[in-house]
């Protein structure tokens, strides 16, 4: 609106002869471009900071995402580690059941063995009494 009333201004004083009009004419339409340029380079800065906080806050969520995931990973990794020494102790345990069992067996096996033998003694005592001392 302010640049329409200068060059009208500029025009008037122009047709008239009123030089003091036309140049305020002039002054009139040159703030009016000087007051858009302003308006323009403002409304530019605006722009600019908000696609420098936009960025800010895309790095602080890259940084909070980072994070996590570092987070993430590592409580991965502690729980592989536990559920390996898990199943290590579970193993270790069936191992020792497993040494237990055939000690025991073993043992069982002696035990027969020893027994079948004195028996054997036994009979080959009744058969020949002499040689038994």
């Amino acid at each position: 609106m302010g640049k329409l009333a200068g060059k009208a201004k500029e025009l008037a004083g122009s047709l008239t002869g009123n030089e003091t009009l036309a140049r305020e004419g002039r002054l009139q339409d040159a703030r009016s471009d000087a007051d858009l340029e302003a308006r323009q380079r403002s409304a530019g800065a605006a722009r600019e900071d908000a696609a420098a906080e936009v960025a800010a806050e895309k790095a602080e969520v890259e940084a909070e995402h980072a994070r996590l995931s570092a987070q993430v990973e590592t409580r991965e990794k502690e729980e592989r580690i536990e559920r390996d020494e898990t199943r290590e102790k579970r193993a270790a345990g069936q191992r020792e059941r497993e040494i237990a069992l055939r000690a025991a067996e073993e043992r069982g096996t002696a035990s027969t063995l020893e027994k079948e033998a004195a028996a054997a003694e036994r009979r080959a005592d009744t058969l020949d009494p002499k040689e038994t001392s």
